[in-house]
């Protein structure tokens, strides 16, 4: 997936090497986070932490929010993880890890409650109010919010979240 930001920097998931690239408007390219040690599969990971010590595990879509902060569909980890403009953490947004269901119903929630099924891409609105993932095993476009405040929690509960 590519994303280029309000700058004109390029971001780029590059899902073999389970990393995030950023190319500069000059062709300056530079590993934003991932990619840790060996970039091969078996050292893929889900740690969260500061960019030159996260994992990814086949880093997928990629969306921009207007503060700069970058989410990655972590296809493989079924998460939705957040590089921070501020600092470059990584921390895992949406999604606990396990796949699917539970008990034949999907599990929406706040946080790492929520389950995803190989998130393939993700998109957020223009206001910055939401971010869309496309659930794309479990046959679903989700919608959560971005803010905090929005509804009390950092992702959404069961009624505050759209199946579309």
């Amino acid at each position: 997936a590519l994303v280029i930001d309000a700058h004109n920097n390029l971001y780029v998931s590059d899902a073999r090497n389970n990393s995030i690239r950023k190319i500069t408007p000059n062709a300056v390219v530079t590993t934003l986070a991932g990619g840790k040690a060996n970039p091969k599969a078996e050292h893929a990971g889900c740690d969260d932490g500061a960019a030159e010590i996260a994992t990814f595990y086949t880093p997928a879509g990629l969306a921009l929010d207007k503060q700069g902060n970058v989410y990655v569909a972590d296809a493989v980890n079924h998460r939705i993880r957040k590089i921070a403009a501020s600092d470059g953490m990584v921390s895992t947004f949406l999604g606990g890890g396990a796949s699917g269901m539970k008990n034949g119903t999907f599990v929406d929630g706040d946080g790492t409650h929520a389950r995803f099924n190989g998130p393939m891409s993700v998109a957020i609105d223009s206001k910055s109010e939401f971010i869309y993932v496309a659930d794309a095993f479990n046959h679903r476009i989700r919608r959560f919010p971005l803010s905090s405040d929005r509804f009390g929690c950092r992702a959404c509960a069961v009624s505050d979240c759209t199946l579309m």
